[in-house]
């Protein structure tokens, strides 16, 4: 990974770090915040990218509603997700 700056790797792992303890605050396992993490982290970095040529904020909405959705299906994260 010599592409990616030092800063970059920094961040990457502080936002690891507090997404790890406020899932974990709520009784997520390991494997679940880490799952959680990554699709949160791609669907923002992939939006990111796309909306260099697809400015359609609704779409963008309806991409973090689905995540959401789909977060909410596990039951630790139904309180917190309303």
């Amino acid at each position: 990974m010599a592409y990616v700056s030092v800063e970059s790797l920094k961040l990457n792992e502080a936002l690891n770090d507090v997404w790890h303890v406020k899932l974990a605050a709520f009784g997520c396992n390991a494997q679940t915040r880490q799952a959680m993490i990554n699709e949160f982290i791609c669907l923002v970095r992939g939006m990111a990218f796309q909306s260099q040529w697809h400015k359609d904020p609704e779409y963008h909405n309806d991409m973090l509603e689905n995540w959401l959705f789909r977060a909410q299906s596990i039951p630790i994260l139904k309180n917190i997700c309303r």
